[in-house]
């Protein structure tokens, strides 16, 4: 596994072992995952159709603090 990432599990059960369960990510995802950003919405506690979309806005926040730190440097 490259350095930086993790393995999130697409359902929320980490005991489901199916491969097509697992996604890998970046580990700077996880805080907002957990609830951190989403004032307590946490990707685990969700409904199954809302995890694609705080999966999406989760990659999307990072892609734009990223974009926000190279345009400074």
């Amino acid at each position: 596994m490259p350095d930086g990432m993790c393995l999130k599990s697409r359902d929320g059960n980490r005991q489901n072992t199916d491969p097509s369960n697992w996604e890998l990510i970046d580990r700077a995802l996880l805080p907002s995952l957990n609830g951190g950003s989403w004032r307590g919405l946490a990707y685990d506690d969700v409904a199954p159709e809302v995890k694609p979309a705080l999966m999406a806005l989760a990659q999307l926040r990072r892609a734009k603090g990223e974009a926000k730190r190279r345009a400074r440097a």
